[in-house]
């Protein structure tokens, strides 16, 4: 995850995550998590996540700031997801190349990859309601240090920091998922989102919770704007040592902008995506720019009609 600047006064960490998962837990049932894929139907997103910079989150607080080495780091990654019947959609993540370059020094890495499924427990109306289980793991390839420093804060403090820019772990997610699509003037709409915890097995890296918001429109019949807002807090453990690349030990609450644009049938689409930061501990202080194709298809059709399945305006996590 990186993180952008937001220019607002914020209340302590505890008020903070109190805030944030109140807004996850009351917030219509929503991030795109809570629709499954119609049997043989697949969606899948080809995506670059770049960022560029010279300043980090440090340990020493939620927005406390401090220059660190230039870096540059891109990430290619695969997303996709099927349904395997009405009410079993398989998805997977995938990040198998990626590049960072801080300090001088550069390595190609491996990202995480991730298999998962998704189960269908609401279909009422435009309601949906799912539970996801994911199982991930982060091989060592590029797990090292590319920069490493002593950073002083503008308040005088003093760490250590770092260009790691993966770290071997094993994990698991277990998420709710919820979704409702309806019209927002007159244009196909949709709210979403999922809140649950992972379990990292690697012995620096805390368990934590887990959440994303995501609201959108469709306008046009192609153009699909969003608004997300995603949460990643550790359970207890304090972070120790400041990440710049935010691989690891880290704490966060995110918000972005997606745009994607439709065409071919509505087949195949172009998107960009701005992410930045409310706070965060331990990563970029930079924003993260995301951008690809989306595709829809079919692998194979039912042998008999299955329950219709609303789906969200051409939109997924």
């Amino acid at each position: 995850m990186a993180c952008g600047l937001w220019p607002v006064a914020l209340p302590s960490r505890t008020l903070k995550l109190v805030v944030a998962l109140a807004a996850l837990l009351v917030a219509p049932a929503n991030a795109q998590a809570g629709w499954l894929q119609p049997t043989g139907s697949c969606y899948a997103k080809l995506s670059n996540r770049l960022l560029v910079g010279g300043r980090a989150y440090t340990d020493k607080g939620l927005r406390v700031f401090a220059e660190v080495p230039s870096y540059v780091d891109t990430l290619f990654s695969l997303y996709g997801e099927c349904g395997i019947n009405s009410w079993i959609t398989a998805t997977t993540s995938l990040s198998p190349v990626g590049y960072a370059k801080a300090g001088g020094n550069g390595t190609s890495y491996v990202g995480p990859l991730v298999a998962g499924i998704r189960f269908g427990l609401v279909r009422d109306g435009n309601w949906r309601l799912s539970v996801s289980a994911r199982y991930g793991y982060a091989p060592p390839a590029g797990d090292e240090i590319l920069s490493d420093v002593v950073f002083e804060t503008d308040s005088g403090e003093r760490g250590r920091a770092v260009y790691r820019p993966t770290v071997e772990n094993t994990f698991g997610e277990l998420t709710i998922d919820g979704g409702l699509g309806f019209t927002f003037f007159g244009a196909p709409a949709f709210a979403s989102g999922t809140l649950g915890a992972r379990f990292n097995r690697a012995t620096e890296i805390d368990h934590a919770i887990v959440g994303m918001l995501m609201a959108g429109v469709t306008l046009w019949s192609q153009l699909v704007i969003d608004l997300h807002v995603s949460l990643y807090e550790p359970f207890g453990q304090d972070v120790k040592i400041t990440n710049t690349s935010g691989a690891g030990q880290t704490r966060y609450l995110g918000f972005g902008l997606g745009v994607s644009w439709w065409f071919i049938k509505k087949r195949l689409a172009v998107f960009f995506a701005f992410d930045g930061v409310a706070y965060a501990t331990s990563n970029a202080a930079t924003p993260a720019l995301m951008f690809g194709f989306e595709t829809k298809f079919s692998l194979w059709t039912p042998n008999k009609p299955q329950p219709p399945q609303p789906q969200p305006q051409d939109k997924q996590p």
